[in-house]
């Protein structure tokens, strides 16, 4: 019995897992280890939805993107309920390259309203074109 279950056949290596992947987690790390693996479940959502709520109902595509992110959370999130993740990786991978993408695009759109282009080199150069003092420094004699 013990060598059926666990041999280095791959056919069978894997199929001695978790059924269920919210219960492995709570066995396998406790609810220390669970609630950080929750946690990322729970920022990733928060990040979709506040990229949701900070784009302009005119920017349809971007909106559609954490649309997507959520759905694919949620699709997650129903799928390790009822299954090992561990057999399923490509939907997952897929979850998290388009929840990085639209993390990147919130980032990239935070920065850009700081600034325009062009504004970061205004403070180091003065009207005639030569590099400013840094404040707090004395110019060379």
């Amino acid at each position: 019995m013990y060598e059926e279950t666990f041999s280095d056949d791959p056919e069978t290596a894997l199929t001695s897992g978790n059924e269920n992947t919210v219960f492995g987690l709570l066995t396998e790390l406790g609810l220390v280890g669970f609630s950080l693996y929750a946690m990322i479940v729970f920022l990733a959502l928060r990040s979709c939805v506040k990229m949701y709520r900070n784009l302009d109902s005119s920017q349809t595509i971007e909106r559609a993107l954490p649309v997507v992110g959520i759905s694919m959370i949620a699709y997650f999130c129903l799928n390790s309920m009822t299954g090992d993740l561990r057999f399923h990786l490509f939907t997952h991978n897929i979850m998290f390259l388009i929840l990085g993408v639209g993390a990147g695009m919130n980032m990239h759109r935070a920065d850009s309203h700081d600034y325009t282009f062009g504004d970061e080199l205004e403070s180091d150069v003065d009207s005639s074109g030569a590099f400013a003092p840094v404040a707090g420094t004395r110019p060379a004699a």
